[in-house]
């Protein structure tokens, strides 16, 4: 039994990683400050604006521009750069995904923080997986996993009809992994082409 979920987790995270890399001519090799974006045919995001986030300083709070707003300037804004300890996986929302889910942008009030750690807390989970880690758990869970954020909600992982690794919230919303392993100081990060909700 565990030499047949050795070989099923094996294949799974071969098929995870040959979907994540083998397009290696449609890769965007731009670097954002926290992920690594890699187009897949099957995936087609919006290709996403890669300029480092910058801070306006107000009177008495400091603004991320909607077209600023990025998954390292959120967790810099949110404060959780600073309280996270020990290692994690980030499931981190693309660029332009997030620049949809905060059009006006961000500020520093509490009001801002809030609402940004709220979004950021489901995309977070507790320990370090990596994707041949998450292709073990699938298999395990016999097609799906679901995983416990640091929000208190539950995402699902499992490899979709096209091969993709997809992430599912509880409210039904999904998004397909389109970079993985990406070192953090904090963890790994793996980013997905649209942000999760809430319930």
């Amino acid at each position: 039994m565990k030499k047949s979920i050795f070989i099923v987790a094996a294949t799974l995270s071969a098929t995870i990683s040959m979907n994540a890399f083998a397009q290696v001519s449609k890769t965007d090799t731009t670097k954002t400050t926290g992920t690594t974006t890699a187009t897949s045919p099957s995936t087609t995001p919006s290709s996403s604006s890669t300029t480092t986030a910058t801070t306006t300083t107000a009177a008495t709070s400091s603004t991320v521009s909607a077209s600023k707003v990025t998954f390292e300037s959120l967790l810099e804004t949110s404060g959780l750069n600073e309280t996270l300890q020990g290692e994690y996986t980030f499931f981190a929302p693309s660029d332009v995904s997030l620049a949809k889910a905060f059009p006006a942008g961000v500020d520093s009030t509490a009001e801002g923080k809030a609402q940004v750690t709220a979004l950021l807390s489901n995309h977070i989970v507790k320990g370090k997986l990596t994707s041949k880690d998450l292709a073990k758990a699938i298999a395990k869970g016999k097609g799906s996993s679901t995983l416990n954020t640091i929000g208190g909600e539950k995402i699902t992982v499992k490899i979709n009809e096209s091969k993709n690794l997809e992430v599912a919230d509880a409210n039904g919303n999904t998004a397909v992994a389109i970079g993985f392993d990406k070192p953090s100081t904090k963890g790994i990060v793996h980013q997905i082409d649209k942000a999760l909700t809430s319930k």
